[in-house]
C-alpha cells in the first residue's frame, strides 16, 4: 500500500509540473511517468546494461543533493542536506566508500543555491532565509560564514569575480532587479529595469556579461495557449540587445533553457501530444541554428552545461524497449552543435530518478539525484527504506 501510494503521488507530481525552469544549469528533474506505454518502441543499440570497471553508485538514506566535487587524488566530496538547517559533507574514496561525514548548521534550509570551488575552498551560497555565504575547506570544516543580504528567493550566478543575484520585486514583477556582490559577499551595485512581461527570478540567467530573460508571450484565450516562448537579451545596464522568439503553438510549452559560453542560446519545448522535447539552438544574434528532438517517455529532462560547451541531459530515458535494460533514466551528452556524443541508461526499473547535479571531470561523469528504487543499479544497496540520495561515478 505504501509503495502504491508513493507511485501515485509521484505520477501526480509529474503530470502537474509545467517543466518550465530556465535556471536549469542548477536544475532538478522529476520522475518518469510509470504509466507510459512503450510496447511498440524499437530497440536501442546504445543501451549499456551494467556499470563498468571504475564505475560506482552510492546511496545515502534520506539525503537531498546539493553538489559534488572531484579532488586532485581522485576522491570525491558530496554536499547534501536533509531539508532542515543542516548541510552534510562526505568524502568518498576511489571505490565509492564513504571515509568520513561532517555536518554543519546553516540559516534556514538550503535552496536557490550556488556552489563552486575557489582557492582550494568550497563556496556555498543559499538564499532561502536571506542570502547567506558559507566557505568550507576540503576537509569538510566550516571556515567562515556571512549574511550577505536579508532579501530572499534569489537565483544566484557567478560570473568572473562577482556574484549576481536576481530577485523578485513583489510589487512589480515586470521588473528585473539584480544585485551584484564580490565573491566574498560584499555589496557592489544593483540595477532595476522594466520588461514587458511578468517574470520570476528563475526566468533569468546572468552569463557572458549579459542578462537573459525567458518567458512566454502572445497569449490566446481561446483555446488557452501562448504562441511564443522568448528570450530577451540585455546588457548589464539593462539595455535590450536582441530578442529570440520560438513558437509553442497549441499544447506545447517552454521547458528548460541554457546559455552556452560561446553565446548560443538553447531553448527547449515540450509537446505533450507526441511526448517529445525539442531542443532549439540560436546564435547570440537570435538566428536559428539547428534543433534536436529527445523522444522521451515523459517531460522530465534536465539540461546542464559540461566542459567545452557540451550539453548534458539527464532524465527519463528515450522511448525504447530493451528487455535486458529497462531502466527508466538516461544520460545523454550532445556537442555544442547538438550532435549526440554519449548515452547511458541507469537507475531503477520501477521508479525512475530525480536528477540534481551532473558534472564532468577529465575521466568521469558524476551524477547526483534521488530515487526510491530498490532494483536496477540499486539492487545491492537496498538496505535503505526511504527515498535516497544516489551518487554515480561513470567512466567517460
Amino acid at each position: 500500500m505504501k509503495k502504491t501510494l508513493l507511485q501515485v503521488l509521484l505520477l501526480v507530481f509529474v503530470l502537474a509540473c509545467d517543466s518550465s525552469d530556465p535556471s536549469s544549469e542548477n536544475n532538478e528533474v522529476g520522475l518518469p511517468n510509470q504509466e507510459e506505454n512503450v510496447e511498440d518502441e524499437p530497440d536501442n543499440p546504445d543501451d549499456e546494461p551494467e556499470l563498468v570497471s571504475e564505475d560506482f553508485v552510492v546511496l545515502i538514506p534520506n539525503g537531498y543533493p546539493i553538489s559534488s566535487f572531484e579532488l586532485d587524488d581522485g576522491k570525491s566530496l558530496i554536499l547534501y542536506t536533509n531539508i532542515t538547517d543542516t548541510v552534510f559533507i562526505s568524502q568518498l574514496n576511489n571505490e565509492g566508500e564513504i571515509e568520513w561525514t561532517k555536518e554543519h548548521t546553516i540559516t534556514g534550509t538550503y535552496s536557490y543555491g550556488l556552489t563552486f570551488v575557489l582557492n582550494n575552498s568550497i563556496y556555498l551560497y543559499s538564499s532561502n532565509s536571506g542570502l547567506n555565504k558559507y566557505v568550507f575547506n576540503f576537509s569538510g570544516d566550516l571556515m567562515s560564514s556571512k549574511l550577505v543580504s536579508n532579501e530572499t528567493d534569489y537565483s544566484i550566478f557567478k560570473m568572473g569575480n562577482f556574484i549576481y543575484a536576481p530577485t523578485l520585486d513583489i510589487d512589480n514583477r515586470r521588473q528585473v532587479w539584480y544585485k551584484k556582490y564580490t565573491i566574498e559577499g560584499d555589496f557592489v551595485d544593483e540595477l532595476k529595469f522594466d520588461v514587458d512581461y511578468m517574470i520570476f527570478p528563475q526566468d533569468i540567467i546572468v552569463k557572458n556579461d549579459k542578462i537573459y530573460v525567458f518567458e512566454k508571450s502572445d497569449f490566446q484565450p481561446d483555446p488557452d495557449f501562448y504562441e511564443n516562448a522568448f528570450c530577451e537579451i540585455y546588457d548589464l545596464d539593462g539595455n535590450l540587445i536582441d530578442t529570440i522568439n520560438t513558437e509553442i503553438l497549441g499544447t506545447k510549452t517552454k521547458h528548460s533553457n541554457l546559455v552556452l559560453a560561446n553565446g548560443n542560446v538553447l531553448m527547449s519545448v515540450y509537446d505533450p501530444e507526441v511526448k517529445n522535447i525539442e531542443l532549439r539552438l540560436f546564435s547570440p544574434e537570435a538566428a536559428f541554428i539547428d534543433s534536436w528532438t529527445y523522444e522521451a517517455i515523459n517531460n522530465t529532462l534536465s539540461h546542464v552545461i559540461l566542459k567545452d560547451d557540451k550539453i548534458g541531459l539527464a532524465g527519463g530515458r528515450e522511448r525504447v524497449t530493451n528487455t535486458s535494460n529497462p531502466k527508466l533514466s538516461q544520460l545523454t551528452i550532445l556537442s555544442p552543435d547538438l550532435e549526440k556524443l554519449y548515452t547511458k541508461n541507469l537507475g531503477s526499473y520501477d521508479y525512475g530518478e530525480f536528477f540534481f547535479d551532473f558534472v564532468e571531470s577529465d575521466e568521469f561523469y558524476y551524477v547526483l539525484g534521488r530515487s526510491a528504487g530498490r532494483d536496477g543499479d540499486f539492487e545491492s544497496l537496498n538496505e535503505a527504506e526511504e527515498t535516497n540520495l544516489f551518487f554515480y561515478r561513470l567512466n567517460k
